[in-house]
């Protein structure tokens, strides 16, 4: 078992995003899956195709009864995904130091990214793309505060890093409130409020709202935020495979060139 798990969260798990995952070998892999019409966790293909992911689909009474709820109340909606990462790390799944949760229109080129920031950051308990801090009254996290301890904050966590020891905080809020609040002030807020190790890696620094993102904009070192195409997904890491493969060539052509005589 590794220190560190890759927890993919989606509403229905895609082939193109399992294949891509499927060439880990430094992290286990955990599916996190919103949808319910049908047992992903037991369905023959699954087992056969992805034979070391675990997938895991948590019913929403269960979530909502254990106060796992109201994570991402921007899909109109009490339970959602990310309720359901949180309740497993926190609840059932304990022994990983770390998880990185991921949305499945993140982009990187491979495993490598996520290797050389833990490298980096061996013992951060929150990576995220930058943290903020409230200013003012017109903050856009305002209405849904609730019992967040002050000062408040926010980040943008499609891609993040949590160690055991946030989740543990987390937890106690939950058990204590009977449920979370929106992810965008959930890690940053509870981080700073128990003194935790947070920190913002340049290579979290493409993970944007809304942007356009393409082949000529992406590179092999980042993480890049939204690519939901997943098509397009797969023609990036190509593009990056042959630029890198091009570089290659013409290095060794010229270590090897003889000028004529």
């Amino acid at each position: 078992m590794n220190n560190t798990c890759i927890c993919l969260i989606c509403n229905k798990p895609n082939n193109i995003y399992l294949d891509f995952l499927r060439t880990f070998t430094n992290y286990d892999i955990v599916v996190v899956i919103d949808d319910f019409s049908k047992k992903y966790y037991n369905d023959e293909y699954y087992q056969k195709e992805y034979p070391n992911f675990v997938f895991v689909q948590l019913d929403n009474v269960n979530c909502m009864e254990n106060g796992f709820q109201m994570a991402n109340l921007a899909l109109n909606k009490m339970v959602s995904g990310w309720d359901k990462a949180i309740y497993f790390f926190s609840f059932y799944y304990k022994e990983y130091d770390h998880i990185w949760y991921i949305e499945d229109d993140i982009f990187l080129y491979d495993e490598n990214v996520f290797k050389n920031i833990d490298d980096k950051y061996p013992d951060s308990d929150l990576l995220v793309k930058q943290i903020d801090q409230r200013d003012d009254e017109k903050w856009l996290w305002n209405a849904v505060i609730n019992h967040l301890p002050e000062p408040h904050y926010n980040s943008l966590v499609c891609a993040c890093r949590v160690s055991k020891k946030l989740l543990s905080c987390i937890y106690d809020y939950v058990k204590k409130y009977k449920q979370l609040i929106f992810i965008e002030m959930l890690f940053t807020s509870i981080a700073k409020a128990n003194n935790l190790k947070c920190d913002c890696p340049h290579e979290l620094v493409p993970v944007i709202y809304r942007y356009d993102w393409n082949v000529n904009n992406v590179n092999k070192l980042q993480l890049f935020h939204p690519i939901k195409d997943l098509n397009l997904q797969t023609e990036m890491r190509e593009a990056l495979q042959n630029e890198i493969v091009l570089k290659e060539r013409i290095f060794y052509l010229k270590e090897h060139f003889i000028p004529p005589k």
